[in-house]
């Protein structure tokens, strides 16, 4: 219930990342991760011009394949 009551707290342009974290594997309470290559699929099935590799290169810093939410809000910014 606490999640929920500090989520609903949040700026639409917050609860708009989570959700988008949330879709690609992460979880609601910002924690979890998703895969670098669930991020590669996404990008190539909306057909989205972005240099992921580039922005893998600096965001997954220790190679582990994942991305947590703070690096995912970095992605979006």
């Amino acid at each position: 219930m606490r999640i929920k009551k500090a989520m609903s707290a949040r700026p639409d342009s917050d609860q708009e990342t989570i959700d988008a974290f949330v879709a690609l594997g992460g979880n609601a309470d910002m924690s979890g991760h998703i895969s670098t290559s669930r991020l590669l699929s996404v990008v190539q099935e909306f057909e989205l011009t972005l240099n992921v590799d580039k922005l893998l290169a600096e965001l997954d810093a220790d190679s582990s394949g994942q991305i947590g939410y703070e690096l995912f809000k970095q992605l979006l910014a």
